[in-house]
């Protein structure tokens, strides 16, 4: 993967981690869950963290525009989850043939 594809998967993450833990907070009364989704959003908009401004951004454009934040989301959402299955099967094929090897 390079920088540029680095740098998007770390904005949708990003992206991802705000929407389900607003979606969190909106939608579940257990204290617990709360609690994670409020350090979440903490976290992710923190001066610290890597894709801060995105993250704050896509928490604005929730407010403000709900169906373009859902669409975002869902590329966002979609791109996660085919990388994750595609690193899946790259470390069970890597795996595979350094097993092989011994």
């Amino acid at each position: 993967m390079n920088t540029r594809e680095e740098l998007w998967e770390d904005r949708f993450w990003a992206i991802r981690n705000v929407f389900l833990a607003t979606q969190t907070l909106c939608d579940n009364n257990n204290e617990r869950a709360r609690r994670v989704a409020e350090a979440t959003l903490a976290d992710v908009t923190s001066d610290y963290a890597p894709q801060a401004s995105c993250a704050r951004s896509f928490t604005e454009l929730m407010k403000s525009d709900p169906e373009r934040a859902w669409e975002i989301f869902n590329t966002a959402d979609e791109f996660v989850r085919t990388r994750s299955k595609s690193r899946q099967k790259a470390t069970s094929q890597i795996t595979g043939i350094a097993r092989r090897r011994k």
